[in-house]
C-alpha cells in the first residue's frame, strides 16, 4: 500500500472548497463512467495530499457494475451529500456546482437524475 504524503481527509482539509467540489465531481463522474460505484463515500474515504490532489481510499467499498444505473448513482451521490452537509464550508451553491460539474463530466443533463433511464453518457447509449 502506498502512503499519501500530507494526507488529510475531506473533513480535515482546509483548502479551497470550490477546488474540492470540482475535483470530487470529476472523480466521481469518472468512476461512474468507467462502471464503478462506491457504496461508502464519506469524508474519511476522500483524502487530499499535500498538493491538494484528491484520492478515494477504502477500496473495499468500490464495486464494478459495468453500467452505473441512475439508482446506483443517486445512492452514491446521496451518501456523499449527507456526509458533505456537516462539513465546514458546505453551501447549497457548492452542492449545485457539484451536480452541474458531475452531470457535465458524465455527459448527461442535470435533470436526467430524475428520469427512469440509467445514467449512461450519451455517446454510450444503446441504439434504438
Amino acid at each position: 500500500m502506498e502512503e499519501i504524503p500530507g494526507a488529510q481527509h475531506l473533513g480535515q482539509w482546509r483548502g479551497n472548497a470550490t477546488h474540492a467540489t470540482l475535483q470530487l465531481a470529476r472523480l466521481l463522474a469518472k468512476l461512474h463512467n468507467e462502471g464503478f460505484s462506491h457504496r461508502d463515500l464519506k469524508e474519511t474515504n476522500l483524502v487530499f495530499d499535500s498538493a491538494g490532489k484528491l484520492f478515494v481510499i477504502d477500496l473495499d467499498g468500490l464495486e464494478y457494475t459495468g453500467v452505473v444505473t441512475r439508482e446506483r448513482a443517486l445512492a452514491d451521490l446521496t451518501r456523499l451529500a449527507r456526509a458533505a452537509e456537516g462539513l465546514p464550508g458546505y453551501t447549497v451553491a457548492l452542492r449545485r456546482l457539484f451536480v452541474l460539474r458531475y452531470a457535465k463530466a458524465r455527459g448527461i443533463r442535470p435533470g436526467e437524475f430524475f428520469t427512469v433511464a440509467p445514467l449512461i453518457p450519451s455517446g454510450d447509449a444503446p441504439e434504438k
